[in-house]
């Protein structure tokens, strides 16, 4: 505790130096990590005293007056708030009664002392999106809190998170890339706010994301959807909770989530016919860690229409009746069957269905109307195709 009252910096420089006062003697110290004590022995002329001048002297050998205590019995003075692991000097004088002051001590140097780094620092290498920090409790009791930092690209160690006590020693550090090593350094700050030596530095790594899927197929043969189907990954990771789906009609851009699932399988429905579409699947464990988007797509389309068929003969027999012949192009898929539509003058349209053979008569003209005649073809999935060139016959 300081002694005493102040007396003002330019009162004390008027003083003059007095060889005959005792010159302060008998100075020991003591410090830690922020602070130190000084202690002098009482002059022997104690009763030509009325008190002490703490001289502070900086880097560059300038003194300036730290403190001034009015009290010839005092014998200890503190001084707080230093820096840990740093010196410090200091002088003292004694002050007189007579408006003269003694000459200067000795030199008195101090140095601040440290709180030893944390020891036994750990890191995770395992968890999903995070790096848990664990350590050892700091055996000093005036520890406060624990400062995590992390190391930044450019080498420098940054703050990421502060441990509000001494026996709580845990900290997670979250929102993590995935596969991605980090390091990190604690220290503990007392409750002073002084730090500690940095530990050891230490590494953790994220989880690795999922696998890429294999064998991803996707169907071209189904009425308005398509079918995507891929393989169960085989030991995994982490066990794997659901997949997900995009979907594009471009092949390298324009991918938008399409869905989830927890099987190994997804149909696409309520396409257009013929309609391509491109699909990307991750898979995604169940801490919610998605695996990689791939690189590639795998291309799938909704069943076409059928092929139409080509007209090669569309002519009248007979003078009343109407004969269309057509072919199939090479390669077209299987047709059930075919259906002649027939368009009157005036706007009414037949259609005659079920037709298995490439040719059709019609033996229903009426005399003075002109028809228009086309064909289409019809699969299984009942899908018809788009109506061949029209021809128009009459008599």
């Amino acid at each position: 505790m300081i002694q005493g009252c102040f007396f003002l910096e330019s009162e004390v420089n008027k003083r003059r130096v007095d060889n005959t006062l005792s010159k302060v003697e008998g100075i020991r110290t003591i410090s830690d990590v922020t602070s130190a004590g000084i202690e002098w022995q009482l002059p022997s002329d104690i009763e030509q005293i009325s008190g002490y001048v703490i001289y502070a002297i900086d880097d560059k050998k300038t003194q300036k007056i730290l403190h001034v205590i009015k009290n010839p019995f005092a014998t200890h003075y503190y001084v707080g708030k230093l820096k840990p692991q740093s010196s410090y000097n200091y002088q003292i004088a004694a002050l007189g009664r007579q408006n003269n002051i003694s000459v200067k001590s000795e030199n008195i140097t101090i140095k601040t002392s440290y709180i030893d780094p944390i020891e036994n620092v750990f890191a995770s290498k395992d968890l999903p999106k995070q790096i848990k920090i664990f350590w050892s409790p700091h055996p000093n009791p005036s520890i406060q809190r624990y400062i995590i930092e992390r190391r930044a690209e450019n080498g420098q160690f940054l703050r990421v998170g502060v441990v509000p006590h001494r026996l709580y020693v845990e900290f997670f550090d979250q929102n993590l890339e995935d596969d991605k090593a980090y390091t990190y350094r604690v220290l503990a700050e007392s409750f002073e706010g002084a730090l500690s030596l940095p530990s050891k530095s230490v590494s953790g790594i994220t989880r690795k994301p999922p696998l890429p899927l294999q064998n991803i197929t996707a169907s071209n043969n189904l009425v308005k959807s398509i079918l995507l189907h891929w393989d169960v990954p085989q030991n995994p990771i982490s066990p794997i909770a659901r997949y997900k789906i995009f979907a594009s009609p471009m092949l390298n851009q324009g991918f938008k989530f399409l869905a989830q699932t927890k099987q190994n399988s997804y149909k696409d429905q309520n396409l257009k016919d013929g309609e391509i579409r491109y699909y990307k699947i991750i898979a995604v464990d169940a801490d919610d860690v998605d695996g990689e988007m791939p690189n590639g797509a795998v291309e799938g389309n909704a069943l076409p229409l059928p092929a139409t068929p080509k007209v090669i003969a569309a002519r009248m027999i007979n003078g009343n009746m109407a004969l269309l012949q057509w072919r199939m192009p090479e390669n077209a898929r299987q047709i059930a069957h075919f259906k002649v539509c027939r368009l009157a003058n005036g706007g009414s349209k037949v259609c005659f269905d079920n037709i298995s053979q490439e040719e059709f008569i019609d033996k229903e003209m009426k005399p003075q109307i002109k028809y228009q005649y086309s064909v289409q073809s019809i699969d299984a999935n009942d899908l018809e195709s788009l109506p061949s060139q029209s021809f128009t016959l009459g008599y």
